[in-house]
């Protein structure tokens, strides 16, 4: 059974073609085990664009937004391996974000979802 989480951190990047399996096996083999062994993280997803294949989105479910205050997520974050270090900068074109849920409706779906429409706003203040 999955836990109820209340956080995410979603990261989008571009990757420049010559990288990008690099950056896939990256993620798939260092990245994703290190952020998922980390207490607090539960599931990590990784989006693709249709129209621009070297565009990803990678979400990542937690606990609440304080787990990237925490101490275990601080260290791996200010103690990359080498590996990381050159995925990230090989980031184009990205962002990051930590967000609270606020509310939810209806159960859970049973199979996490294939495919995300991503919108962002810049609203102003507490909007």
């Amino acid at each position: 059974m999955r836990v109820q989480t209340r956080g995410l951190l979603v990261i989008g990047a571009s990757i420049a073609q010559e990288d990008v399996n690099d950056y896939l096996q990256w993620h798939n083999c260092e990245h994703i085990p290190e952020r998922l062994g980390t207490p607090g993280f539960h599931v990590a997803h990784r989006y693709r664009a249709f129209e621009e294949s070297t565009r990803f989105l990678m979400v990542y479910e937690t606990n609440d937004a304080q787990v990237m205050k925490s101490e275990p997520y601080l260290y791996a974050q200010n103690h990359p391996t080498p590996w990381t270090r050159r995925n990230n900068a090989r980031f184009q074109r990205n962002f990051r974000g930590i967000y609270s849920l606020r509310t939810s409706m209806g159960a859970r779906p049973a199979l996490d979802a294939p495919y995300a429409c991503i919108l962002r706003f810049n609203l102003p203040g507490e909007a």
